[in-house]
This record gives structure tokens, C-alpha cells and sequence, in this order.
């Protein structure tokens, strides 16, 4: 967990209440952990499992070079798997264009990760959307990290990455 000159191993971070820190200019602030998040940071690869009606979907992608929204996506032949900003929410979907609130599979966030949800997901059907157990989300491949941490800055909440120890 870093805030400019003030480096912690996830083993040195509370799992909740407060830590000392400085900031970039070097005047010390305390930073609020609200919440330790056991999710990795980035993947290679994540594979999708999803209803038979959606089998099109189903697949292991691959990250993307690009970005969008500012977040990872990954590519499984035409199909994405990438993050928007709408509702006062992050949403994670699965559609034909990247980073575009345009798909058939989606999973809405609390915390700004950058790797989407392992389950929760809504389909798109006759009815309209739906909750569906039949999506899954694995990710495998770990690029950075090992822990997540949600937190108050003075000026923000963010959402924090820690590195392996």
C-alpha cells in the first residue's frame, strides 16, 4: 500500500482502522482502512462459464493490450469482458465492444478492482435481465498483487493495490 513516499507489505496493513502515512509533498496523513479485498490485482487470463443461451460467451479470455475506463480487459475472439462507469456504479460486462455499457452479461461492483467479480452476474433474456448462477468468473494468471485494499484518503476513497509479500 503506497501513498507517494510511504511503502507497506499487505502483512504491515490493519485489516480495518487506521495507518500513518505521508503524503506526496512529505506532510504525514492517516489513512482509513475500511476493508481488506482477497482478490489479486490483474490477470493473464479469465475464464468465463456461463447459461447454455449464452454459450457464445463462454471461453477463456485474454488480456487485452488496451485499456478502458481505466481498467484491464480481456478478449475472447469478438467478444470482451471489460469495465464501465455508469449508475454510480462499476459495472463489469460481457458484450462486443470494449468498455461500451452495451452487453448480455453483467456484474455491478462496490469497490473499483481491477479484475471483475467472481460471481453475481445479470443475463439479458426475453424477460429482461435476470440474475443467473450459471456465470462464473475464474482468473488465473496473476500478474500483480495479492491483496486490495479499500480506503479513505483526506480529499478520497479509493481503492488500493498491496504487493505480494
Amino acid at each position: 500500500l503506497s501513498e507517494a513516499s510511504t511503502l507497506w507489505t499487505s502483512d504491515q496493513v490493519p485489516l480495518n482502522g487506521f495507518i500513518m502515512g505521508t503524503d506526496r509533498k512529505g506532510k504525514r496523513m492517516a489513512i482509513r482502512i475500511n476493508s481488506r479485498i482477497e482478490a489479486p490485482s490483474i490477470c493473464t487470463k479469465i475464464s468465463v462459464t456461463t447459461p447454455r443461451e449464452f454459450a457464445s460467451y463462454a471461453g477463456t479470455y485474454t488480456l487485452h493490450p488496451e485499456t478502458y475506463n481505466q481498467r484491464p480487459a480481456w478478449q475472447f475472439g469478438q467478444r470482451y469482458l471489460s469495465f464501465v462507469n455508469n449508475q454510480g456504479h462499476g459495472t463489469w460486462i460481457l458484450g462486443d465492444r470494449p468498455g461500451f455499457d452495451g452487453g448480455v452479461i453483467y456484474a455491478r461492483h462496490d469497490y473499483p478492482t481491477l479484475i471483475p467479480p467472481t460471481s453475481k452476474y445479470y443475463v439479458y433474456g426475453s424477460t429482461g435481465w435476470k440474475e443467473s448462477d450459471a456465470v462464473r468468473i475464474e482468473c488465473s494468471g496473476t500478474l500483480l498483487g495479492d491483496a486490495l485494499f479499500h480506503v479513505e484518503l483526506p480529499t478520497q476513497q479509493t481503492t488500493l493495490m498491496v504487493p505480494p509479500l
